[in-house]
């Protein structure tokens, strides 16, 4: 009796050892995986918040009428965007839920961008000269400049078209040029 209680001693000291040995792979694979989703997580974070430190510099600008600068940060922030898209797309499916989080994130922000450009046309369209571009025009007057033709305008940006659109906005993509001073189009390409 005593042999076969020390063997059955034996037996449950091996399956210890055994799932203790499993249970120390788990964590050490568990914690890597912790570590490589912390690093990238936390290099979205700091991503994110360039974002913001460049979007909160955008009210300034906005207040002190300083469009060529808004210009500016939306280029910084479309680049920032650009390398969060990156990190998300490829590295972060190990992590849903961040994932999610961080893409909701990025589309917004392209957004604010949108709506930022569409602020800098509407009070500095020459800040785009001969630049392409695509948008929806959001035109606050339309009136008849000569007879059949319809003047479409938004702050210092203007559309010509043959009859009055039956939807606001419109898309319109092309060059942007000079008009007549203080007055810009978009040219199609």
């Amino acid at each position: 009796m005593i042999g076969h209680k020390i063997m059955n001693l034996d037996i449950i000291k091996k399956y210890l050892k055994t799932g203790f040995e499993t249970s120390e792979r788990l964590l050490k694979w568990f914690f890597l995986y912790i570590s490589i989703i912390g690093l990238f997580g936390f290099s979205l974070f700091i991503l994110e918040e360039s974002v913001q430190l460049v979007t909160f510099s955008n009210f300034a600008c906005k207040d002190a009428n300083r469009y060529d600068l808004i210009k500016k940060n939306n280029h910084k922030i479309e680049q920032i965007l650009g390398h969060m898209r990156v990190i998300n797309t490829y590295l972060m499916w190990m992590q849903p839920f961040q994932w999610v989080a961080y893409d909701d994130y990025i589309n917004a922000t392209e957004s604010y961008v949108e709506a930022m450009q569409g602020l800098v046309l509407a009070n500095d369209p020459g800040l785009y000269q001969d630049e392409e571009i695509s948008i929806d025009f959001y035109y606050r007057t339309a009136s008849q400049s000569t007879p059949g033709v319809w003047e479409l305008r938004a702050g210092r940006l203007v559309e010509f078209r043959s009859e009055l659109p039956d939807r606001n906005p419109i898309r319109l993509s092309g060059r942007v040029v000079s008009i007549k001073p203080n007055l810009w189009g978009v040219e199609k390409s």
